[in-house]
């Protein structure tokens, strides 16, 4: 399970963001960066092209 969390707020809801500017064109794609927008708070942070793979967590039997 592939989850994208808001660095400020922690929400998973966030949504990739429209580039801006001559930075974000061109060095962000040199260095595998993309602009995400959190639709929660509304913070606008920089992440991996892929996303980090969270395991998940196994039952326990009670």
């Amino acid at each position: 399970m592939h989850v994208r969390l808001c660095p400020n707020c922690g929400a998973a809801e966030v949504h990739r963001s429209r580039r801006r500017g001559v930075f974000e064109h061109i060095l962000l794609r040199m260095v595998s960066r993309r602009p995400y927008r959190c639709f929660a708070c509304g913070a606008r942070f920089y992440d991996h092209r892929r996303p980090v793979k969270v395991k998940k967590q196994e039952q326990t039997r009670a």
